[in-house]
């Protein structure tokens, strides 16, 4: 893989031709404009994780969600990146746990949950999510530890459709 970084220093490592086909791809997706919603971009790039939407949201830096090419690409790379599910539960717990605490609490999992659709009220939203971490909060401290949040996503991983 070739090496580049963004003017942020974010490393995007990628060949020549997977840069191509990442550029035809965002080109697709945003019609030939300098941005593409992060909407498209899964559309089209046929993105399957569950953790794409929100590693592209972090690099959504003026919050319009949407992305340009050089962001685009450096999601795709931290996605890349992220190969195993312990990985990508590290990753998520560490990006919903705003204060750095070390645990997630109802505020911050609140905060990463809704969409910009969620049907669901923030009254409703809020007992949702403390019943929530009531179920996997083992320790009553009332916030998910790493290892609170890594059953809580198991046990989503595993539930029948």
């Amino acid at each position: 893989m070739g090496n580049g970084t963004s003017r942020d220093g974010f490393h995007v490592n990628f060949t020549k031709k997977e840069e191509e086909r990442l550029q035809r791809r965002f080109q697709k997706a945003s019609g030939g404009a300098e941005k593409a919603t992060i909407p498209y971009l899964l559309q089209y790039n046929e993105i399957k994780s569950p953790f794409a939407a929100r590693a592209m949201q972090m690099f959504d830096q003026d919050g319009d969600g949407s992305l340009t090419l050089e962001q685009f690409k450096q999601a795709v790379d931290l996605l890349g990146n992220l190969t195993s599910q312990d990985q990508r539960a590290e990753y998520l717990f560490k990006y919903i746990d705003l204060d750095g605490s070390g645990t997630i609490s109802l505020e911050e999992l609140a905060h990463v949950l809704p969409g910009q659709d969620h049907p669901v009220g923030s009254q409703q939203l809020h007992e949702v999510v403390a019943n929530l971490i009531a179920a996997f909060d083992l320790d009553g401290d009332g916030e998910l530890s790493g290892s609170e949040f890594r059953a809580m996503l198991d046990a989503s991983m595993s539930a029948p459709e």
